[in-house]
């Protein structure tokens, strides 16, 4: 499986994949309380498991603050899926989701972000595959200067 994230190693070796450890953690914001959550594995299946101790409908919000090709940068929120239609979206896009950092990602430094060409059509067809609400990012959404 290809790696979104990659820490530098040294100039000869190049990069190795980041592997979050598996972690739980409640932490005070401003607002309320938030999750953090760091994915040892698969992101797509821990979210689909998360995810189902909620009773639908789930909402998406999908931030692409790296666009490779066509699609806008911005804010993506779907309509009402149900758990069937979720389920088929993280099977679907699971794999792009884990192995490409055009989305946002929370993430230690050092590292590497990758956008692949091999990703970018399924980029453009995930936002081209149901009706998105679009607004632009917020400014912790980008990932590099506007």
């Amino acid at each position: 499986m290809t790696s979104k994230l990659e820490m530098p190693i040294d100039e000869t070796t190049g990069t190795r994949p980041f592997r979050h450890p598996a972690t739980f953690t409640r932490e005070p914001t401003t607002g309320p309380e938030r999750l953090a959550v760091g994915n040892a594995g698969d992101g797509a299946e821990l979210l689909r498991r998360l995810a189902f101790d909620l009773e639908p409908p789930y909402l998406l919000l999908y931030v692409l603050h790296t666009p490779r090709g066509p699609s806008e940068e911005g804010r993506h929120e779907s309509d009402p899926h149900s758990r069937e239609e979720l389920a088929s979206f993280l099977e679907r896009y699971g794999r792009y989701l884990a192995g490409d950092a055009r989305g946002r990602v929370d993430v230690p430094s050092p590292h590497v972000h990758h956008y692949r060409e091999e990703f970018d059509a399924d980029a453009d067809e995930l936002l081209a595959s149901r009706p998105w609400f679009r607004s632009d990012l917020l400014p912790p959404d980008r990932q590099y200067p506007a």
